[in-house]
């Protein structure tokens, strides 16, 4: 109910902007058609419901915004599931796109491969004002800040349901490490990404765990800086040497034997249903759940970003080197960085925009402050991702009850923010990590597979018997009738 009453603000209050900001329709009689491809993942935008006092589909608002700037514009819009086959369908050409959304690792691996123009700036004045200046930095950290501009952000973590077990206090404490995930008390209760970057990031801090708690308790006493407390857990977080290989192999083998499954998607709904207690989640992914889970059966979800370090990850706006219409592009990623569109986006697809601006920071104290501080209650402090996008004297600090649970996952605190990084490109070392991963896929085999497996093994060896003796007894026939008839 709190969301839904503050989409209704934020509706109101956008279509007063749409009314001043873009003011009246300038007459487009005589403008050429323009054609803009864009390129996103499934179900990552905001799409109207079609009632009277939704807004319109954030495309059609684009379309709408370009009229009145007296430009006629047609947007294709396409969709892809995974970066990789976002990646085959450029490199295959099947696509003129004029603006992609990939992760920041393929990203990284298409500026390699020199598949990407960069931005021009000057032409996004929405994203330079608006996009947190804290993401804005660790997109210029790894690389690609001269040509990706954030779409959205967010932590892999742990999602899970301590009333799903006997002891709630002892998985609250245990929900603090990866290591749970490998923990026999937990054994079938845990849904792992079908992720091979992913479940690999987990894995290195499963087995480097003390390495990196150690590197944490030198940063908590101040023998080295945020920055270099950050850069060492990247280098752990990335490795990929044959050492390390071998030593992720014997960690997923283990981790094996004590999950329920891989997953995609069905994680969050399987979270709701209470088919398992623990799930490797995407931050957005974890807000739905807890979300759904809270509303349809009244139960309460968490969500963890363990102590060891993991993983932030980035989405953003990229325009091919080949795009036909790199201006076009930059007018729609400077659209899609107003705030008041971030809301919209925001609210639909349960992920956080890079975009920061009073008007995300409003929306998100209206989910989440209380007006009642409580026991339960925490001082929240988005001082890191707020500052210089809002208005002096504007307040970045709240109570809210919603800590360890959907704010953690949309607003990690600084100090959980500061033990994450973005996992990199494997480089020369991609084929060794997908062969590892092929190899551990191959092996996980669920039981109702092997069971089909096996019946339809049997099926087989039966009919091919079947086959032989009637082709036995043909023969047999054949030869009686032939004697017959000498």
């Amino acid at each position: 109910m709190k969301k839904l009453l503050g989409l209704i603000v934020t509706s109101f209050t956008f279509s007063l902007v749409l009314s001043s900001a873009f003011g009246s329709a300038v007459s487009v009689n005589a403008a050429p058609l323009e054609t803009l491809n864009v390129y996103n993942w499934e179900d990552y935008i905001y799409e109207s419901d079609g009632s009277v006092d939704s807004e319109e589909d954030v495309i059609i608002q684009f379309e709408q915004y370009m009229a009145n700037k007296g430009r006629i514009v047609k947007v294709n819009y396409e969709t892809f599931s995974t970066n990789e086959d976002m990646y085959n369908q450029y490199q295959l050409g099947k696509g003129n796109y004029d603006v992609i959304a990939p992760s920041e690792y393929m990203i990284l691996r298409m500026i390699r491969e020199g598949m990407l123009q960069q931005l021009d700036y000057s032409k996004l004045p929405n994203y330079v004002q608006y996009a947190s200046p804290y993401l804005q930095n660790k997109l210029s950290e790894v690389g690609v800040g001269l040509y990706a501009a954030g779409y959205m952000w967010g932590t892999l973590g742990i999602v899970y349901n301590p009333s799903a077990v006997k002891d709630e206090a002892k998985m609250h404490e245990d929900m603090k490490s990866w290591a749970s995930l490998w923990d026999p008390a937990y054994k079938g209760l845990v849904s792992i990404k079908d992720s091979m970057r992913d479940t690999y990031l987990i894995t290195l801090a499963y087995i480097y765990q003390e390495e990196l708690l150690e590197l944490k308790s030198r940063y908590e006493t101040s023998n080295i800086t945020s920055s270099e407390y950050n850069e060492a857990i990247s280098e752990i977080l990335n490795r990929t040497d044959d050492e390390t290989l071998v030593k992720v192999a014997i960690a997923l083998d283990e981790l094996r034997a004590n999950f329920f499954g891989l997953e995609v998607d069905s994680g969050k709904n399987d979270m709701v249903t209470g088919k398992i207690a623990m799930n490797t989640a995407w931050s957005g992914d974890a807000v739905y759940a807890m979300d759904t889970a809270e509303e349809e059966t009244d139960t309460l979800l968490y969500f963890s970003n363990p102590l060891e370090g993991g993983n932030i990850w980035f989405d953003g706006w990229v325009i091919p080197k080949n795009a036909k219409n790199p201006d076009l592009a930059h007018e729609f990623i400077n659209f899609i960085s107003h705030p008041d569109i971030a809301v919209l986006n925001m609210d639909y697809i349960g992920y956080t925009p890079a975009i920061a601006g009073e008007a995300i920071l409003e929306q998100t104290k209206l989910w989440y402050e209380v007006e009642v501080i409580t026991k339960d209650s925490h001082l929240v402090d988005l001082t890191y991702f707020f500052a210089g996008t809002v208005s002096e004297g504007v307040e970045m600090s709240f109570y809210s009850d919603y800590v360890g649970r959907q704010l953690s996952a949309q607003y990690p605190s600084e100090e959980e923010i500061t033990r994450c990084v973005i996992m990199k490109d494997f480089g020369e070392k991609d084929d060794d990590v997908i062969a590892l991963w092929t190899s551990f896929k191959a092996q996980n085999l669920a039981l109702w597979h092997i069971i089909v497996i096996i019946i339809a093994m049997l099926m087989l060896v039966a009919y091919l018997v079947f086959k032989a003796v009637k082709r036995r007894r043909s023969a047999r026939h054949s030869r009686r009738a032939k004697a017959k008839l000498t």
